[in-house]
């Protein structure tokens, strides 16, 4: 079983029992804020960006590993 979290620029798949990253993305600006998982589809969306400058928002395809920025 895994966890997604965001941190600080990227987003990381973790594997329960050990702790071990299994997936990174990153090259997001800022912190992550948000995340939402479509599970029909197994689309990721995360969002985040640095305060008063901008905001991101990326599809993540958890079935590729493709992102991608919006």
């Amino acid at each position: 079983e895994h966890v997604i979290a965001g941190r600080f620029g990227e987003v990381v798949q973790l594997q329960i029992a050990t702790g071990n990253i299994v997936r990174r993305w990153d090259g997001f600006a800022g912190k992550i804020t948000s995340l939402r998982l479509h599970p029909a589809e197994n689309l990721l969306v995360a969002g985040g960006g640095v305060e008063g400058v901008g905001g991101e928002v990326a599809v993540i395809d958890l079935n590729t590993g493709d992102k991608k920025l919006h």
